[in-house]
């Protein structure tokens, strides 16, 4: 009888224990930032500024019965927006990422255009957020609009960028970039802040980075990217 008790009672504490782990974590890394629900049938476009949502119809049948609610506000500089799809048959992407170019308009893709018929879709967007980076530790940034795929070279000996257009109809634009004063070592960490597609670490030569930006849906988008001094455990 005791033995059992004591199971039963160790059970529950670790469920206990788990549970406001899973909470503490959640609360750190996760921010709701919005809940939305519709019925959708095409392909649409939601466009999200501060409190206001509208929806860009793209082909088919026009959303219905659209509810959506603001939870919390975010700074895109801590961290990243992450798509968390509760239901819908088809897909739920950022098309867009929020910049200065865009008016800081936060476009999301939803892609039914495979099935017939009308589908009810919800999902909540949240806020990822990230090891902030102290001012001390970057080395490099740089901002652009970039189509298809680029390949960036920087090299920190002669504080400069170079330029080399893979595909895509259009080059590199609207770029700007900054090196601190801070020594180059080969312990670099590459991070993205904004764009939709993808931004990896190619090459790291002598005294340069090569840095690949792909950027593979319709259209050219806003990326911005730092490079900072990684600690030995990073």
């Amino acid at each position: 009888m005791k033995k059992s008790f004591f199971i039963i009672f160790t059970l529950i504490l670790g469920f206990v224990i788990g549970f406001n782990l899973e909470n503490k974590v959640n609360k750190k890394k996760y921010i709701e930032i919005m809940d939305w629900r519709g019925v959708v049938d095409g392909l649409d476009i939601l466009r999200i500024q501060n409190d206001t949502c509208f929806v860009e119809h793209i082909k088919n049948k026009k959303i219905s019965h659209m509810k959506f609610s603001f939870k919390n506000s975010y700074n895109k500089k801590n961290g990243i927006l992450v798509i968390k799809k509760i239901s819908g048959r088809g897909n739920i992407s950022i098309y867009q990422y929020p910049s200065s170019f865009n008016n800081n308009v936060l476009s999301i893709l939803l892609d039914d255009i495979d099935f017939s018929g009308e589908a009810p879709y919800h999902f909540k967007l949240l806020f990822l957020n990230k090891k902030k980076i102290t001012p001390k530790k970057i080395l490099f940034k740089w901002c652009g609009i970039v189509d298809k795929e680029e390949e960036i070279t920087v090299n920190f000996l002669k504080k400069s960028v170079k330029y080399k257009h893979i595909s895509g109809s259009r080059r590199i634009k609207s770029d700007k970039y900054f090196f601190s004063n801070e020594a180059f070592n080969k312990n670099l960490i590459l991070k993205k802040i904004s764009g939709r597609g993808e931004i990896f670490r190619k090459n790291i030569l002598k005294n340069s980075v090569v840095i690949k930006v792909y950027d593979p849906f319709p259209g050219s988008d806003f990326y911005e990217l730092i490079i900072y001094r990684g600690e030995k455990n990073e």
